[in-house]
């Protein structure tokens, strides 16, 4: 069998980081067979063969541009290995992008095809959260304007950009409409609704951004409109007795 793992730094996958791949291979079996591991990574990342762990007891191990491979003359049964391998993400890789390779283990034994196992880096990049899942503004009265605020939280490893924040409803404004966040900081907009009739209310916030899982991202908001208590007033009558 085989199995793999990936991890990088912090588990976030950001341009130009490493990576790591670490590779568990056993003999379930109870032949000893020659045995041959085999992985190759994306063109576009690159093997570093100073960090990659090409010394495995009983394996001898040869490294060809991005593939590398580990061969044992003799897998004993019951027998296991670990392996490791480094990579280095490419500079330009653009937040939001999958690398998927597989690792094969083959061996004359084998009578069902050979055993793999498949792994996924995606790229992170900045990553936009808020403070609230939705604006609920509650009971607000025809024509006189209610206001939330909402925190932007970048949660992400590159800046973030926000270019644009709106609504579906000409009654919500948004102060400010853009805006950038760094790593690890926050930001407040300021939410209005200007309402001009009375019922329920939905509408949806946008925010378009590069956050590198959701460059777009709606916010549900909604309130409860009603007009202001009607007041008559009568004129007091006095009555004189004479």
């Amino acid at each position: 069998m085989v199995n793999k793992e990936v991890s990088g730094a912090e588990d976030n996958f950001l341009p130009g980081t490493k990576v790591w791949w670490q590779i568990y291979a056993s003999n379930e079996g109870n032949v000893s067979e020659e045995a041959v591991i085999t992985d190759t990574l994306p063109a576009s990342i690159t093997i570093d063969p100073e960090s990659t762990d090409c010394e495995e007891y009983g394996w001898t191990c040869t490294i060809s541009e991005n593939t590398i491979t580990w061969t044992n003359p003799d897998f004993t049964p019951y027998a296991y290995g670990y392996f490791s391998i480094v990579g280095n993400l490419p500079e330009d890789a653009v937040p939001g992008t999958e690398f998927t390779n597989t690792v094969n283990i083959t061996s004359p034994a084998f009578v069902e095809p050979p055993a793999t196992a498949e792994s996924a880096v995606i790229v992170s990049g900045a990553d936009l959260n808020f403070s609230l899942a939705s604006l609920d503004f509650q009971t607000q009265h025809v024509g006189y304007p209610g206001q939330l605020t909402l925190t932007l939280s970048n949660i992400g490893f590159l800046p973030l950009t926000v270019s644009s924040i709106y609504s579906d409803s000409a009654w919500i404004t948004v102060t400010p409409t853009n805006i950038e966040i760094l790593p690890g900081e926050q930001r407040i907009v300021q939410v209005t609704i200007s309402p001009y009739q009375e019922g329920p209310f939905s509408a949806i916030l946008y925010f378009v951004s590069n956050d590198y899982l959701a460059p777009i991202i709606e916010l549900p908001i909604s309130a409860n409109v009603v007009a202001f208590p009607s007041i008559t007033i009568h004129p007091q009558q006095r009555f004189f007795i004479s």
